[in-house]
This record gives C-alpha cells, sequence and structure tokens, in this order.
C-alpha cells in the first residue's frame, strides 16, 4: 500500500491481518484497529462496490463487533458474487447460528463450504459450526463426531477441544471431557472457568442463544470438572 495506496487486495488483506486477532479471541477490538479497518474497507467498497471480497471484509468487521444479525446481507452478497467463496459459507451459517438459528440450514452451508474447499486450513471451522448446531440439538453423539474431524484437521485449534469435552460431559464421559477440556486450556486462556467462558464473545453465546449456553455449554462444562471461578 505505500507503493500503491489504491490497491483494493492489498487494503482487504491489511485489514483482515488486523481483525485476526479479534475474530480469535486473542485481542480486543480497540477504536485505532475499528477506525482503521473501517477506512480500509469503505475505501475498498468504494472503488469497487460489488466486489465479494470487499463485502466478505466488511462481514468480518460486523462479526468482529458482535453485529451478527447486520453480517449475515454482506455474506449473503459475497455468495452472490462468488459461489465458491467457502469461508462466506461458512461464517454466513456461524452468523445465522448467532441469531438462534439451529435449523438444517445452517448445517447445509457449512457442508458447502467443505465441499468447496475441503482441504483449506479453516475448515476445521466448518466442522465445529456442524458439530455445534448438533450439541445444541442434544445430538451429542453426532457433535463428537464433527468435533473429532475439527480436531484432527486443525489440532491447534482448542474450539474442537472444547466442544469435545462439553459433549463428552453431557454424555456422563467424565474421562474424556477432563482431557479434551486440559487440551483446550493448553491451547487458550479463555476456557480457565465458567466465569471466563461466559465472558466469550461470539457466536454461541448470544442474546439469542443464551438460554443453550447455560443449559448445554456450561452444564456439560460443569460435568467435565471446570471450576465457577
Amino acid at each position: 500500500m505505500a507503493l500503491d495506496p489504491r490497491l483494493i487486495d492489498a487494503q482487504l488483506w491489511l485489514a483482515r491481518a488486523l481483525l485476526s486477532p479479534v475474530l480469535d479471541g486473542v485481542a480486543d477490538l480497540d477504536g485505532a484497529t475499528l477506525l482503521r479497518t473501517e477506512e480500509l474497507i469503505e475505501q475498498a467498497l468504494a472503488s469497487s462496490p460489488h466486489y465479494w471480497k470487499a463485502h466478505y471484509a466488511r462481514g468480518q468487521l460486523l462479526r468482529a463487533q458482535g453485529r451478527f444479525k447486520d453480517a449475515i446481507p454482506h455474506y449473503e452478497t459475497a455468495i452472490v458474487s462468488n459461489r465458491n467463496a467457502a469461508r462466506a459459507f461458512t461464517q454466513l451459517g456461524w452468523c445465522k447460528l448467532a441469531a438462534g438459528q439451529v435449523e438444517e440450514e445452517v448445517v447445509e452451508l457449512a457442508e458447502q463450504a467443505i465441499r468447496l474447499d475441503p482441504c483449506h486450513p479453516t475448515v476445521a471451522i466448518a466442522y465445529n459450526l456442524i458439530a455445534t448446531v448438533r450439541l445444541y440439538q442434544s445430538r451429542q453423539d453426532e457433535a463428537i463426531v464433527w468435533f473429532e474431524k475439527a480436531v484432527h484437521s486443525n489440532p491447534r485449534h482448542p474450539w474442537g477441544h472444547f466442544g469435545l469435552a462439553i459433549a463428552y460431559g453431557l454424555m456422563d464421559q467424565r474421562d474424556h471431557a477432563v482431557a479434551e477440556l486440559a487440551e483446550a486450556q493448553m491451547l487458550s486462556d479463555m476456557f480457565s472457568s465458567i466465569v471466563h467462558c461466559r465472558a466469550i464473545r461470539g457466536e454461541i453465546n448470544t442474546p439469542a442463544s443464551r438460554e443453550r449456553f447455560e443449559n448445554i455449554v456450561v452444564a456439560g462444562l460443569r460435568k467435565a470438572g471446570l471450576s465457577e471461578k
């Protein structure tokens, strides 16, 4: 961008790099990051208002702000412009889950993402989405299958282990639950207590999904032996 500040892809890659720590849950969206990413994305949209990557980036920024419903039309626009945008299908599914949907439509979005790009490192996010839907549908045996796929795809991603701890806990398989919770805790300090887990900002814990979060996620974590504080 120093050589040519009008390069749209450079603007969007920079926005993505700034947002990644926030979306991964390892940093907060501070004011400076918000202003910079908004500026970059608006520049890209002004130059190319129908570019799918610009709408995808806008969706990511809205997700980082916890504005999941507002992000949905931007992911949908990205998909209309590029039917091969695998990650847009996945993120659209997560936003619909955040809105309280646990229907098969969400699973179908994740399955489409997997079909489009089964070898991409982020396919674990699609596996985790299907697993989370099954978890919230109280279909724990199926959830375990998909969380295992996520862990196999990316063992360094903590969410698969976290999900397995919940599912195994709900099925009263305490040894497995404790082991998976320990793996998640080694990969991230977000899972040190029930209080910390409740503070996680993300699609599994929104006003629309709060009841399921308490009755399923928190209940499973307690059975896995996670301390309250």
